[in-house]
C-alpha cells in the first residue's frame, strides 16, 4: 500500500523524518489495513523493514510499531537499514539523527548496512540478488520466536552461508561468516553473537 498522497502525491518526503511520522500518523489506517488484508490472524511478531537515512521509513517506523503492538499485542522486530557512503553526506546525517528513535520503538533491531550489501556483487542488481538470497536463507531456517528471543532488547545482525555439501571445520566456518558474510560492516558494537549450525554428523 502507499501512502502519503495527500501531503507528497506519494514520491517520499525527501529525507524529511518528521513529515514522514506525520504521514504515517495520518494515514495508518491504510498499512493497518493490509496488514490485516494480508494476515487477519493475529501473528506471533512483526517484522517492519526500513531505512533510517530517508525521511518516509525513519519517521513512519516508530509510528507503525507502537499502532502494531497497541493493536495486536506482539513484539515488533525491526530490519533497520544504514546507507552506504557513496549515498552522500546527507543519508548518513540523517541515519545519525534517526537511529535511536527508531530502536526505542522496536522490541529487537537487526541492522543491516546498504554500503556492504550492495557490494555483495558486481553491479548492484547482482549485489541486491545475493543479499536477497542471504536473508531468505536465514529466516528460512530460523525460527521467527528463535529470532525475536535472540534480538530482544539488543542490536544484531545477520550472517549466513550455505556450504552446500562442502567440508568445513567449525572454526573455518564461523571465521567465513565473519569475514565475507555478515550484512553489516562489522559485528563490533552488536551486543552479541549467535552461530547456527544445520547439518548431518558429518
Amino acid at each position: 500500500v502507499l501512502i502519503g498522497n495527500s501531503r507528497v502525491k506519494w514520491r517520499g518526503t525527501g529525507g524529511d523524518a518528521e513529515l514522514g511520522r506525520k504521514i504515517m500518523t495520518e494515514e495508518s489506517e491504510l498499512a493497518l489495513a493490509a496488514v490485516k488484508k494480508a494476515n487477519p490472524e493475529k501473528p506471533e511478531l512483526f517484522f517492519v523493514v526500513a531505512s533510517a537515512a530517508g525521511g518516509t521509513g525513519a519517521g513512519g517506523l516508530p509510528v507503525i510499531a507502537d499502532i502494531l503492538k497497541k493493536v495486536y499485542g506482539v513484539p515488533v522486530v525491526g530490519i533497520v537499514i544504514l546507507p552506504s557512503k557513496s549515498e552522500g553526506p546527507i543519508f548518513t546525517k540523517n541515519a545519525y539523527k534517526n537511529f535511536d528513535a527508531m530502536t526505542k520503538a522496536l522490541d529487537g533491531t537487526i541492522v543491516l548496512d546498504n554500503g556492504v550489501m550492495a557490494g555483495r556483487g558486481e553491479d548492484l542488481a547482482s549485489g541486491h540478488r545475493a543479499v536477497n538470497e542471504t536473508l531468505l536463507g536465514f529466516f528460512s531456517m530460523v525460527e521467527t520466536t528463535e529470532i525475536y528471543r535472540l534480538t530482544k532488547g539488543k542490536l544484531s545482525t545477520i550472517g549466513f552461508w550455505r556450504a552446500g555439501g562442502q567440508r568445513i571445520s567449525l572454526k573455518d566456518l564461523m571465521e567465513k561468516v565473519l569475514r565475507d558474510q555478515l550484512l553489516f560492516h562489522s559485528w563490533k558494537g552488536m551486543d552479541g553473537m549467535y552461530l547456527f549450525v544445520y547439518g548431518n554428523s558429518r
